[in-house]
């Protein structure tokens, strides 16, 4: 399985090559799903159902490593919002600066489609992921209570104006 595989000492950003989502990658993905979030994944289902609606509505990256699917991240765009749905990385690969051209991808997306603001959920224990979007200027605007299960919150973020970060 593509998961078991550790990553080699060169894996850096630049051997880090970003594609659209096919279905073909989902077993990967829904590998990736399956490890990071215990009990908490998506179904292929619902990742199928998502992937229909590419590209008039959504848009879903997979981040790869010498083919190998090593994280993925999905955006929902409606007229002048958007809504980050899912990012994901494997804790190989974590802090190598995946998650932020992730982010920049959602950001470059939604702002080409004419998005003037962004939404997110992130669980209010996962510090990296909120440090993050802090650093892109997200603010808390709420919170969810047991959003992803019983005493599992979420923080609802907002970054607007949505501006990229990177220009």
């Amino acid at each position: 399985m593509l998961l078991s595989q550790s990553p080699t000492s060169r894996c850096c950003m630049a051997d880090i090559e970003f594609a659209l989502m096919q279905n073909y990658h989902l077993p990967s993905v829904f590998g990736l799903e399956e490890q990071l979030f215990h009990g908490e994944e998506w179904s292929r289902e619902q990742f199928l159902s998502e992937l229909e609606h590419m590209p008039e509505s959504r848009m879903y990256w997979v981040a790869l490593d010498d083919k190998r699917v090593v994280g993925y991240c999905g955006v929902m765009i409606v007229d002048d919002f958007a809504d980050i749905a899912t990012l994901a990385i494997s804790p190989d690969y974590q802090r190598r600066g995946i998650g932020t051209r992730m982010v920049d991808l959602m950001i470059e997306e939604a702002l080409k489609r004419g998005a003037r603001r962004m939404l997110l959920e992130v669980r209010i224990d996962n510090e990296p992921a909120i440090a993050l979007y802090r650093n892109y200027g997200f603010d808390f605007i709420a919170e969810r209570p047991n959003y992803y299960g019983p005493g599992l919150s979420a923080y609802v973020m907002e970054l607007k104006p949505l501006v990229a970060k990177n220009v």
